[in-house]
């Protein structure tokens, strides 16, 4: 299994710092697009070229409705940050 599949295949029952607590990471994936733009890394807030492989990741909170779906977010983290990722995550097992 290859590093970024390990990272996919992981979770974490608290919010990354950048949200508040009710908020979970539910997914992880390295991605990069053909699209020459570039965003600020949630960990570091350096600049991510976003033409460059960096990991994606989705943090979902539960909402408060019976009938309302959950919210969403997706946060961008810099290759180079995957230890401070990694503090994030943890083995389902």
């Amino acid at each position: 299994m290859s590093e970024s599949d390990a990272r996919s295949s992981q979770f974490r029952g608290q919010s990354p710092p950048t949200h508040g607590e009710e908020w979970e990471v539910t997914n992880v994936s390295r991605r990069f697009t053909n699209r020459e733009a570039t965003t600020a890394c949630a960990v570091t807030g350096s600049s991510v070229a976003l033409d460059e492989p960096h990991y994606y990741v989705t943090v979902k909170r539960e909402t408060v409705g019976r009938f309302q779906p959950p919210d969403y977010d997706h946060l961008i983290v810099a290759k180079d940050a995957l230890d401070v990722l990694d503090g994030w995550l943890e083995d389902k097992a």
